[in-house]
């Protein structure tokens, strides 16, 4: 551009992300006394700079509706809103009614997979939106994983997905009679020059050491939906992730 004697262009800004971390358990500045710490706050900052977003403030709120509001007061002009916990049916998951008492026009409220089931998205007045994810950190890093990079493919109008799904045979006739969705941790081996999977043999959505050492995700869909018997399943390797980040 600056050859051809063109001084400016258009681009386009990356989105501006608000991260709001709920639980009066969570250690942090405002509440040195609490029992843990949040490792969904870096899960969900490094899922918005891989898919090219910015994060410009992250926010600790108590789990009282007047603390809510309080923080809520400081943030600004955003473009994507993201919770992390606060959003389940428990007397202290306060996230979603404060949004709700803001009118948060809520596009869907809980979604038929596990870990995430919790998961909301909504879109305020202004037009940017909501992402609620929830506090276990397996269903924080599966939700960033599916639905935030969907919400950023469509901000910037990407024809290909960041996300590279694989295909793989259901040799180990692996099913699912529940009615979720299972997003399950493997491990995958390359052995003769053909890609083998493997079940973790726990699945929990709070074991993050599980996560750690596993290599992709497995996507176990309800055995309505497929022919069990020599059925072609999808997963995703980790280190498939496309990263537009510049």
């Amino acid at each position: 551009a600056s050859s051809l004697g063109i001084s400016s262009i258009k681009v386009l800004s990356k989105p501006k992300v608000v991260i709001i971390i709920s639980g009066d358990e969570i250690i942090n500045n405002r509440n040195k006394s609490g029992l843990i710490f949040s490792s969904n706050t870096l899960t969900i900052k490094k899922f918005v700079q891989i898919f090219g977003g910015e994060v410009i403030k992250i926010l600790y709120v108590k789990d009282t509706m007047k603390d809510i509001e309080k923080e809520f007061k400081k943030i600004g002009k955003f473009d994507i809103l993201i919770s992390s916990g606060g959003i389940s049916m428990g007397r202290y998951d306060l996230i979603k009614k404060f949004l709700i008492k803001k009118k948060v026009n809520i596009l869907f409220n809980k979604v038929s997979i596990k870990p995430g089931k919790p998961t909301i998205f909504g879109k305020f007045k202004n037009n940017s939106y909501y992402l609620g994810i929830p506090g276990n950190p397996v269903s924080c890093f599966i939700v960033c994983l599916i639905f935030l990079s969907l919400i950023f493919k469509n901000l910037f109008g990407l024809k290909n997905s960041f996300i590279q799904f694989n295909k793989i045979k259901n040799i180990q006739n692996i099913n699912n009679k529940t009615n979720l969705t299972h997003f399950m941790r493997i491990k995958v081996l390359e052995r003769n020059n053909k890609v083998h999977i493997k079940l973790n043999k726990k699945q929990d959505s709070s074991l993050q050491k599980v996560l750690n050492e596993s290599d992709g995700i497995l996507i176990n869909k309800p055995s309505k939906l497929v022919n069990e018997k020599k059925s072609i399943l999808e997963y995703i390797k980790f280190t498939d992730l496309k990263n537009y980040l510049v």
